[in-house]
């Protein structure tokens, strides 16, 4: 793992140098806020390859998981621009519950770290919930969500409640 992880370090130093090398020498112009935004879904995409590459050591999945995410939410607010992470911000809570999940489901399905993905998972929800609440569309789906929520609640409760 460490010789792929050397020979794609270089590699990429060499590419950012060649780049930088064209960008100060000619009229060739890079925007490097785009190799910034992609450098964590690369670090994650890399981590997760690295692992289904060679199914060992499936913890390299928890910060590949985590990046992977973060960099998709990076470099979608690149392109959509930062009026997304007004919406979109509760996701960056969901990054560390997908790196566990992913632990979990190939590493040896230890149930303790389904505690901290549910509760990860829940509280990104709901915050999402809260910030799509602006946009109007959703602010008519959110409270009839919650009434049907809470109408299946009530409903089997009252049905278990019969049958004792």
């Amino acid at each position: 793992m460490k010789k792929v992880f050397t020979i794609i370090v270089a590699v990429f130093f060499i590419l950012v140098g060649v780049l930088g090398l064209l960008s100060s020498l000619t009229s060739f112009s890079i925007d490097w806020s785009f190799l910034g935004a992609a450098i964590p879904l690369l670090i994650g995409l890399f981590f997760e390859v690295q692992y289904f590459a060679e199914k060992k050591e499936p913890g390299i999945l928890v910060p590949g998981g985590i990046l992977t995410v973060i960099g998709i939410l990076v470099l979608l607010e690149h392109f959509f621009g930062d009026g997304l992470s007004e919406y979109i911000w509760p996701i960056y809570i969901l990054s560390p519950a997908v790196g566990l999940f992913q632990f979990y489901w190939f590493g040896n399905r230890d149930k303790a770290l389904l505690i901290p993905v549910s509760i990860l998972s829940v509280v990104c929800l709901v915050f999402l919930m809260v910030s799509l609440y602006k946009i109007p569309p959703f602010s008519f789906m959110l409270p009839i969500l919650l009434l049907a929520i809470g109408c299946y609640m009530l409903y089997k409760y009252l049905r278990k409640g019969r049958k004792s």
